[in-house]
């Protein structure tokens, strides 16, 4: 081992003979200083721009008492996801000249702090005023600090937390304290850092869950079956292994006025139950449709066409013939429940109705009862009798039903047995949104020495300026005081040696790589994207980040809506895509004003261990600040080290004019299979696809040699069923299993047996890491991959299989997206995109 550094020294300084080592020890103790000031420099360096900015900020709040505070509201009745977009609302008093902006400052992943505005907007009154927002926490136990800016100014601010202890004092609170802030909650208490005063931190109801796979079902209207079926989930489990967390919440709200309408305010809810006529305003209902299109589920219970004539909703559910039935015999919802009591023979009224895609799960003789209908990429579930009538009220399967029509995956206890044996050799990678950041964030063909091999070049220089140095000036030269020049001449040429390895292994300039997903439903045009992107910097600086989206299809294809240019930093060559419409009100605002159809912003994992996002708080000491463009579009001054990277993830949606601009299809469903034909309009070919349809794939054939079509070539049309294609059950395709034959020896005949691949949670494979994702329930779930599927859950296709839809899967060359640092286009070292089609599949009548 080393020797000490104090006997080092102590050795290396004795007296010489010359006289007195006074100056040595000084110079000694002036180098260390010089050291010590270097690094303190180096941390305060990458926090001084936001910090100054903040810190001069919250320092003029004392001076301007202009606005007051009097209530804070988070999320849905207070529930919200770390790593999801929540919903906030600010309301307060007073009157400001100048134009106001709302500015959310919560923590990303790493604990730097993040500030997220809002547009300025002119109060036109003394108030009260409220000003709604969304903003997206990475960690979650953390502080929410909310300011409201005019000028530069902070007229009033107010921090609040959401920590363990919140949620613990939320569910333990007497019901008779209200907080000023909240309003109807909790009481205001100071934190323990600020010693009361200007530094107090409220206790607002903030209720983050311990796991992005905690389930939130909102219910307008008789919740009395949700919250059985919740309790009963529940009592058996988390299927993720967490203990004291509750699979299911269910939000029981009085009014749909208590949604919040922000766009991308419902994207913790998973699902939103309305049972009965429900007073829904333009506004709701558009937020509604919105969530719903871009992949929320809805269940609407309602047993009259007069009620169901009342709702917005009844305007782009896809239902046609919509009429009153009369029963007597409901015992078709019996189906699912074989065990299930006989109802009573009581004449029931029900919603009569028909529609053209989707499936029917229960049925009477006067049309169906139960079904579940493809909107985009989101679903909605019809149940044409009332939950809070007669006879499903007193029905003891209530609770199975509410939790079929929620199609919660509930894990059967054989296989939470081999989840939990499995988890005993963890790889520290538990969901496939991790694989997949992960992957996006490796760069191999950036040539950089491995851990082991840096560690190996410490050791060394270690063991040179120790022991090597001893040997050479006490041993062999026999002069000590010679450590003051050969100490030197070891670090410097060492630092020297280290500075050129490491440019020659790191890239010179900014280097990105990124994967992409295309979402495209055939039938109405709806474009979803979805980006992952990543980059290195080869120097120590604070960057302007965007994603700029462009035209991946046919160069000729106009937008629909112009309504505002996607960043116009990129070079004039590339045409953005514009802000979307998705032909509703989705992308309005509550003062009609259009919202931006472009979020840009940090990756998270959800994890618990290192740099995951549901880990406890930790001590960040001098973390550096950063701030997001209004409407989370761009990020500005984002701090990124020398040949570090930061990952970025983007999402943007948007409509083709022409539905068959990139893929046209005609397609009929029989007997479970299809029959027709799909074409490829875009002008690149879509490599490595298949088509996937209720249990089966369709592919091409691809002979051992490399010949065949193994891409659908630009303009070509193919026909199913045809003899090049090969047709195998879907699972049996996505899993890898394959027959394998084993030969007799003579006495036994030859036999045949399966073989699967297994698949690898730390494969770097963005096909397969993709297939996993698109067809997650269809492949096996957690069963095959070991990992979960929450945080990229609504980017599961499987649940379309069965509602007349195919899915057309594929890989194209052309990227949809590029990254933009400081408005200049980031070179792709690397890059994957990966198209997937809804397919509509017509009924035989």
């Amino acid at each position: 081992m080393i020797m000490p550094f104090r006997q080092y020294f102590a050795t290396n300084l004795q007296p010489s003979p010359a006289g007195n080592n006074r100056s040595q020890w000084f110079a000694c103790c002036l180098i260390i200083c010089l050291l010590a000031t270097a690094v303190v420099r180096g941390n305060r360096a990458m926090a001084e721009g936001g910090d100054a900015a903040g810190h001069d900020a919250a320092g003029s709040a004392a001076a301007t008492a202009a606005l007051v505070i009097t209530r804070i509201h988070v999320g849905v009745e207070g529930h919200f996801k770390v790593g999801r977009l929540a919903p906030i609302a600010v309301s307060f008093t007073g009157r400001v000249s100048e134009p106001l902006q709302l500015s959310v400052w919560v923590s990303d992943p790493d604990g730097n702090l993040t500030k997220q505005p809002t547009q300025p907007d002119r109060l036109s009154s003394d108030g009260p005023h409220t000003i709604t927002s969304v903003f997206r926490a990475g960690r979650m136990d953390g502080i929410v600090r909310v300011d409201l800016e005019s000028v530069g100014r902070i007229l009033a601010t107010e921090t609040v937390r959401s920590s363990a202890a919140g949620r613990d004092h939320a569910r333990e609170r007497d019901p008779r304290e209200r907080d000023p802030l909240e309003g109807d909650t909790l009481e205001s208490e100071a934190d323990e850092n600020s010693g009361g005063g200007e530094g107090k931190s409220r206790v607002v109801r903030m209720l983050p869950p311990d796991s992005l796979g905690a389930k939130y079902w909102v219910v307008l209207g008789a919740p009395a079956g949700y919250v059985r079926a919740a309790e009963e989930i529940n009592q058996q489990g988390s299927p993720s292994g967490l203990h004291g967390s509750q699979p299911v919440t269910v939000i029981d709200l009085a009014d749909a006025s208590d949604l919040p309408t922000q766009p991308g305010g419902l994207d913790a809810v998973d699902v939103l139950a309305i049972n009965g006529a429900q007073t829904i305003n333009e506004t709701t209902d558009a937020a509604i449709r919105a969530w719903v299109e871009r992949g929320g589920h809805l269940i609407i219970s309602v047993n009259s066409p007069e009620e169901w004539g009342r709702m917005p909703l009844s305007s782009w559910v896809p239902i046609r013939d919509v009429g009153q039935s009369r029963l007597r015999n409901v015992d078709g919802l019996r189906g699912p429940f074989p065990r299930s009591e006989r109802f009573l023979a009581v004449a029931v009224s029900a919603l009569r109705f028909d529609f053209d895609y989707g499936k029917t799960i229960a049925r009477s003789l006067d049309g169906p009862l139960w079904v579940r209908l493809p909107v985009r990429f989101g679903r909605v579930t019809l149940l044409a009798l009332d939950l809070d009538r007669r006879p499903l009220n007193t029905w003891d399967n209530l609770p199975q039903l509410c939790e079929r029509m929620a199609d919660y995956q509930r894990d059967s206890d054989n296989k939470r047995q081999q989840q939990t044996g499995a988890q005993l050799s963890r790889s520290g990678v538990s969901d496939l949104s991790t694989q997949l950041v992960t992957t996006v964030d490796q760069f191999p063909q950036i040539n950089s020495p491995s851990s082991w091999v840096t560690m190996g070049w410490i050791i060394l220089y270690l063991l040179l300026v120790g022991p090597v140095d001893y040997l050479i000036v006490h041993r062999m030269l026999r002069r000590p005081h010679l450590t003051w020049v050969t100490l030197p001449i070891l670090v410097l040429g060492s630092a020297a040696l280290a500075t050129s390895s490491a440019r020659k292994h790191h890239a010179e300039g900014l280097v990105s790589q990124q994967a992409a997903l295309i979402d495209l439903d055939a039938e109405s045009g709806a474009l979803r994207t979805s980006l992952w992107s990543s980059f290195v910097s080869p120097e120590t600086r604070r960057y302007r980040v965007e994603a700029e989206f462009g035209r991946w299809w046919q160069d000729h294809h106009e937008p629909v809506n112009h309504q505002t240019a996607a960043f116009e930093t990129g070079p004039p060559q590339t045409v953005a895509l514009e802000s979307p419409n998705l032909e509703s009100a989705d992308h309005k605002t509550a003062d009609g004003s259009p919202s931006a159809a472009t979020r840009l912003g940090w990756t998270g994992i959800p994890e618990t261990g290192f740099r995951g996002m549901y880990r406890s708080g930790g001590l960040d000491l001098a973390k550096p600040q950063y701030q997001f463009a209004a409407g989370l579009a761009s990020m500005e001054d984002v701090p990124v080290r020398i040949w570090s990277s930061s990952s970025v993830t983007a999402s943007h949606v948007g409509k083709l004019s022409d539905p068959d601009a990139a893929v046209s299809s005609d397609l009929e469903g029989v007997g479970g299979q299809i029959y027709g034909t799909v074409t490829n309009r875009l002008n690149v070919p879509i490599e490595d696809w298949f088509i996937a349809y209720k249990n089966l794939a369709y592919f091409p054939r691809v002979s051992e040699n490399g010949g065949g079509e193994a891409s659908l070539a630009v303009g070509q049309t193919v026909s199913i069923p045809q003899s090049r294609l090969v047709v195998r059950t879907a699972r049996s395709f996505l899993t890898g299993v394959t027959t394998v034959r084993s030969k007799g020896d003579g006495r036994t005949q030859d036999s045949d047996g399966a073989a699967r691949h297994s698949y690898d949670p730390l494969s770097q494979d963005f096909d397969r890491i993709f297939r996993a994702i698109s067809f997650y329930r269809a492949s096996g779930g957690k069963e095959f991959t070991t990992l979960e599927n929450e945080a990229l859950e609504r980017l599961d296709l499987s649940p379309f299989l069965d509602l007349s839809r195919a899915v057309l899967f594929g890989r194209l060359a052309a990227s949809p997206a590029r990254l933009l640092v400081d408005g200049q286009p980031v070179e792709d070292a690397d890059s994957a995109t990966y198209l997937r089609v809804l397919l509509p599949v017509r009924g035989r009548k």
